[in-house]
């Protein structure tokens, strides 16, 4: 029998597109943070606005300039009322 081996991957989703430098630098604060190394995908999407969305497996971690201004536009509109 062969033991299957499993890659966790993490996906980064971000504005504009990563140097090889800034994937690096991601890449080891997503180690720092989780205890674990990740096969990393990037993809483009400038929805975004800014900033980055991570998704590891069922975590995502949006910190995106359009997270910030959806979270600050309902803060807004709670106070409206």
């Amino acid at each position: 029998m062969h033991a299957s081996s499993s890659v966790d991957r993490a996906l980064i989703v971000t504005a504009i597109p990563l140097s090889e430098h800034e994937i690096e630098h991601v890449s080891e604060r997503i180690a720092q943070k989780t205890g674990s190394t990740y096969v990393v995908d990037v993809k483009v999407d400038p929805e975004v606005l800014g900033g980055l969305r991570i998704r590891i497996g069922d975590t995502l971690m949006d910190l995106t300039v359009r997270a910030r201004l959806d979270s600050l536009r309902g803060f807004l509109k709670g106070r409206a009322t």
